[in-house]
C-alpha cells in the first residue's frame, strides 16, 4: 500500500483546535507529509509511465499515427488510474487529519458506488474491454475487421477505436457504431498474409507445352516487376495449365498476399497474368 487506511473516526482534537499552535505542529505536519508522499509518489508514477512508452516505441520502432495513439491511450489511461488512486487516500487521510468523520462519508460512498454498479455497468465494461482490445493491439483503425454482437454481426473498416467504442464503416457506407462490451467475437482480415489462387482463361497458342514455357516465362517477370513485388507478400507460383473449350486454357498460380491487401492484390494478379499470357511468346519475355 502506498500509504496507511485512512481512519474511519476523526482523532480527538488538540486542546486549541484545529489550526491552532499545537494542531500545526502534530496533525499539520503529518498532513504535509501525506501530501509529500503524494506528490513524490505521483511524480514516480509519470515517469515510470513515461519510460514504458519510450521503451515500447524503440523496442518496437512505432512511428505510425495508430501506433503513437495506441501508445497515449494506454499510457494516459494507466497514469490516470495510479493519480486518482492515490489522490483518493491521500486526500481522505488529510480529512482524517482535519477531524472529519469519515465515517458518514464512506458510507455514502458505498451507497452511491452500489447505485453505480448497476446503472453504469454496462459503460464499465465497455471501458475495461477497450482498454483491453487497445492494450492487445487486437485491431485498429484502418484494420478491416468482421463483428459479432448479439443479434448479429457486420463487416467493414475500422474508422473510430476510443475506450468506449469502436466505430467500422461497411462497405455500403453504413456507420457501424457498438459498445466495446457488447463485442462477442472479431475476425481480423487485415493481419499477416494469406494464400490466393487465381485462374484465367486466354486464347491457346501453340501446343501445351508452349504455353507452359509462357506461364512459366511471365511468372518469371512478375516476381521480379517491382510493382508486383510490392503487391505480394510471396510468389506467384505456377500450379498448372490445363485446356478448356477447344482454343483456350486455363492458367491456374497462387501467390501469398498481405491480408490487408487482398482484394487489391487478387486483381492485381488476374490482370497482370492475363495481359502476359497474352502478349509474351512462348520462348519468353524477349523472344528467346
Amino acid at each position: 500500500m502506498l500509504f496507511a487506511a485512512a481512519k474511519a473516526s476523526p482523532t480527538p482534537p488538540p486542546p486549541g483546535g484545529v489550526f491552532s499552535a499545537e494542531w500545526l505542529e502534530t496533525a499539520g505536519v503529518r498532513i504535509l507529509i501525506i501530501l509529500a508522499i503524494a506528490l513524490i509518489v505521483s511524480w514516480i508514477a509519470r515517469s515510470a509511465v513515461r519510460r514504458m512508452r519510450r521503451r515500447l516505441e524503440e523496442a518496437q520502432d512505432r512511428t505510425e499515427e495508430h501506433d503513437l495513439r495506441r501508445l497515449t491511450t494506454i499510457t494516459s489511461t494507466l497514469t490516470n488510474t495510479i493519480l486518482v488512486a492515490v489522490w483518493s487516500v491521500a486526500i481522505l487521510m488529510v480529512l482524517s487529519e482535519m477531524n472529519v468523520d469519515l465515517a458518514p462519508l464512506l458510507a455514502s460512498a458505498g451507497i452511491v458506488g452500489v447505485a453505480l454498479s448497476f446503472g453504469a455497468q454496462s459503460l464499465v465494461r465497455d471501458f475495461l474491454v477497450g482498454f483491453f482490445v487497445i492494450l492487445e493491439d487486437q485491431y485498429r483503425v484502418g484494420d478491416t475487421v468482421s463483428i459479432t454482437v448479439n443479434g448479429g454481426n457486420f463487416a467493414g473498416k475500422v474508422e473510430d477505436l476510443t475506450l468506449r467504442y469502436t466505430s467500422v464503416r461497411g462497405a455500403d457506407g453504413t456507420l457501424y457504431e457498438v459498445g466495446n462490451g457488447n463485442i462477442l467475437f472479431v475476425a481480423n482480415r487485415s493481419r499477416g498474409t494469406g494464400q490466393i489462387t487465381v485462374e484465367v482463361s486466354v486464347p491457346r497458342s501453340g501446343s501445351l507445352r508452349d504455353m507452359e514455357r509462357r506461364l512459366d516465362r511471365a511468372l518469371e517477370d512478375m516476381r521480379t516487376d517491382p510493382g508486383m513485388r510490392e503487391m505480394l507478400a510471396g510468389g506467384p507460383t505456377a500450379i498448372g495449365i490445363e485446356p478448356v473449350d477447344g482454343d483456350k486454357v486455363q492458367a491456374t498460380v497462387s501467390a501469398k498476399v498481405w491480408a490487408s491487401r487482398r482484394d487489391q492484390s487478387e486483381a492485381a494478379l488476374r490482370r497482370e497474368l492475363s495481359r502476359r499470357l497474352t502478349t509474351f511468346p512462348a520462348g519468353g519475355a524477349d523472344g528467346s
